[in-house]
């Protein structure tokens, strides 16, 4: 009985926690809309109570594809992360991102082995960037706005051998929910901005040719 009440309140308060940090990223996912601040802040979200490192894989348009990682507090860490997103990555690389990102399904590496790397990286030198980031456990989910799939977002462990929990996954889900509405609707405002751009300067351009024929008219 004292194993199960312990069980119940461990639970309770991993579901109070996990409700706190989705009430706060949704806050944090709210404050712009501008592209490269809402990428930055989703891959940074995750950090702390899902783990302790992300990555963010956005589509770029034609197969290119681009990294952004996350900034965790350990400098060992995010020295690997910022070598890691250095190198270029595309719709014909091995990694299981690429997978995630065709069918659009959620993605659990419950123990990352030497052998899961080496089948999912292209050569040695991203095995080795892989390595030294000491992925343990691993969880990675499309983003998903308006059915179409505008990236992935990879939340890894390094330091916890427990598994990704079922309230923690969906909360991860949640997240990305969260996250995919959020870019994408910086997507739309950037583009909405460059068309008022544009417009404005079309505008310029007819006026400006109107100007001289009536001014020739007028003299």
């Amino acid at each position: 009985i004292y194993t199960v009440l312990m069980r119940d309140i461990s639970d309770r308060r991993l579901a109070e926690t996990l409700q706190s940090e989705l009430t706060r990223a949704v806050a944090v996912l709210g404050e712009t809309l501008e592209v490269a601040a809402t990428e930055r802040s989703i891959v940074q979200l995750p950090l702390g109570w899902l783990g302790d490192g992300a990555m963010l894989d956005v589509v770029t348009g034609g197969d290119a594809l681009r990294r952004i990682a996350s900034r965790p507090a350990e400098p060992a860490l995010a020295t690997a992360l910022g070598r890691l997103a250095d190198l270029p990555l595309n719709l014909d690389s091995p990694s299981r991102v690429v997978d995630v990102m065709r069918h659009g399904q959620v993605e659990l590496v419950g123990d990352v082995t030497d052998e899961w790397l080496e089948a999912h990286t292209a050569d040695l030198d991203e095995l080795a960037r892989f390595r030294a980031l000491g992925m343990r456990s691993l969880v990675m989910l499309p983003l998903v706005a308006r059915e179409h799939v505008l990236g992935v977002l990879e939340i890894f462990r390094t330091t916890d051998d427990r598994p990704f929990s079922d309230a923690e996954i969906a909360a991860a889900k949640e997240l990305a929910l969260r996250a995919a509405f959020a870019l994408d609707n910086a997507r739309l405002y950037e583009t909405a901005q460059q068309a008022t751009i544009a417009r404005d300067h079309a505008l310029g351009v007819v006026s400006h040719d109107l100007r001289n024929p009536i001014s020739a008219i007028g003299m």
